[in-house]
């Protein structure tokens, strides 16, 4: 019997040498997880060299993240570690994770397989001292179409934590809106904390949102502090123990809108311009808004064509009035040389109140341009007016006159010749003269040069170069500069030097 327990004794003070001689272990940091929920495999060698396998993921799950440990040991003189080295991964479903082969001081040795299960999380029992519950006001609706989900918190008045984090829900195929207000209330004996989101679906199909959680967290106590435990220390010492509640999953059918239809809601429209008579080539200002209840970050930008007009469309603005309630403002600029018609603009959406689609229009709205070119009549209005008749009187000038002689030196033709070339040179260079300083001169005195010089800011110099926009690259990328400076706090300086040299040249 004692030599038993002498050998027994001997085994246990040689297992650590043991573990130290070239071993290898693999061991998981929980073996049942939840979905969504991260996973760490840990690989251990105990050698003098040590050679890890390069893993890029364990079970077709990518690994998201790794970290080396180490730890040197002297047994009878001889030193040698204990190095091991961590992969977090997050597997979707339950797998086996496969033996992995380690180098340890040139011996290839292998660790053992392990099973790792994913479990669906559930949520707490209804009468549980904290639960977490999200709902939703429907479970079928359109797309675009608005959803109102709600993430409660409920919390027994006795049960405290000192940190509680909530995750946000998966909302993929949705546009999200979150509600900034937190509702507290009270529903029997919890006590409630309400996040809500409105949720725009964008496409059909039936979806899943999957359960969020909640990490609720409490002071413990470290496990080795000493002094730091005294109350009067407070929370030094002291870390977060943290536990998962999870609220329920949520299951929503999503149906297309009729006609390709994108836009779900109750709405108005309105096209109202600054003004309704103009001088010709100055710009009208169209301000085009829909207003009321629906998606109306999805209405797309609207385009005009006006025959004999320049249109530069603003992008679109949304002004939110409260959840699902807003403002749609596009602004218009439109430029011609001629009297115009804007014509009546559509918008088709999917009606809220009658189930059906629906059109709704502005009404035209004529534009008076002051000075625009006569149209020509018609052939069968133009009249041939007479020409004026006038009588010419013919007079009978008798004069006396010595015939001129049919004989010149060849001198005198020279001599006239001479200066007629003469003449003509000069007269010629007196042109030239005249013509650049008649050049010079109305290129000073343009109305256009001096409108430009005049210009106040940058917004009164926009739509003036405006009718211009298609003439000349240079000139449109100019009014692109302007542009980012009137709406888009751009601080592009502006040569109106250079704008002036391209006006004349057009």
């Amino acid at each position: 019997m004692k030599n038993l327990n002498l050998g027994s004794l001997v085994i246990l003070l040689l297992l650590p040498i043991l573990a130290l001689s070239g071993s290898v272990s693999a061991k998981l940091d929980r073996h049942i997880i939840y979905k969504g929920d991260s996973a760490t495999l840990t690989l251990i060698a105990n050698g003098k060299e040590v050679e890890f396998p390069d893993l890029t993921d364990i079970a077709s799950f990518p690994i998201e993240g790794t970290s080396t440990q180490q730890s040197i040991n002297m047994i009878n003189g001889e030193i040698t570690r204990s190095l091991s080295k961590s992969y977090q991964f997050t597997p979707s479903q339950s797998v086996v994770i496969p033996s992995y082969k380690i180098l340890v001081d040139g011996n290839e040795e292998q660790t053992q397989p392990l099973t790792l299960k994913v479990t669906k999380p559930s949520p707490a029992s209804k009468n549980a001292p904290v639960q977490l519950e999200m709902s939703v006001d429907k479970t079928t609706a359109y797309v675009g179409e608005p959803i109102r989900l709600n993430l409660t918190f409920k919390s027994l008045p006795n049960v405290h934590y000192d940190k509680i984090e909530l995750s946000e829900p998966d909302l993929k195929k949705f546009w999200v809106k979150k509600l900034p207000n937190l509702k507290q209330g009270s529903e029997g004996d919890y006590h409630t904390q309400t996040y809500t989101y409105v949720l725009f679906p964008q496409q059909e199909g039936n979806y899943t949102i999957p359960a969020p959680f909640a990490q609720l967290g409490k002071l413990v106590a470290n496990q080795h502090s000493s002094i730091f435990n005294d109350p009067f220390f407070g929370s030094i010492g002291q870390r977060l123990k943290w536990q998962k509640l999870y609220a329920n999953e949520l299951n929503l059918n999503i149906k297309p809108l009729p006609n390709n239809l994108d836009i779900y809601g109750d709405f108005e429209i309105q096209a109202k311009v600054d003004k309704q008579e103009i001088k010709a080539n100055k710009p009208v200002n169209l301000t085009l808004e829909i207003k009321g209840q629906g998606n109306l970050e999805d209405i797309k930008k609207f385009e005009l064509d006006i025959d004999n007009a320049v249109i530069y469309s603003d992008e679109p603005k949304v002004t939110n009035s409260g959840p699902t309630k807003g403002f749609f403002v596009q602004k218009i600029a439109i430029v011609a040389d001629r009297s115009f018609v804007i014509p009546a603009i559509s918008f088709d959406y999917f009606d809220q109140k009658t189930q059906q689609p629906k059109t709704i229009k502005t009404k035209p709205i004529k534009i008076n341009v002051i000075g625009s070119p006569t149209q020509p009549k018609e052939p069968n209005q133009i009249e041939q007016e007479p020409a004026p008749q006038s009588t010419i009187k013919s007079k009978t000038i008798t004069s006396k006159a010595t015939p001129p002689s049919t004989k010149s030196s060849t001198g005198d033709k020279l001599l006239w010749y001479l200066l007629g070339l003469i003449s003509g040179i000069g007269i010629t260079i007196l042109i030239y003269i005249a013509k650049e300083r008649l050049k010079n001169r109305t290129k000073k005195e343009t109305p256009l040069r001096k409108k430009i010089k005049r210009t106040k800011d940058d917004k009164a110099l926009f739509e003036l170069l405006l009718p211009y926009r298609g003439e000349d690259p240079e000139l449109k990328e100019i009014l692109q500069q302007l542009e980012e400076n009137i709406y888009y706090q751009g601080k592009h300086k502006i040569d109106r030097n250079l704008i002036m040299e391209i006006i004349e040249e057009l």
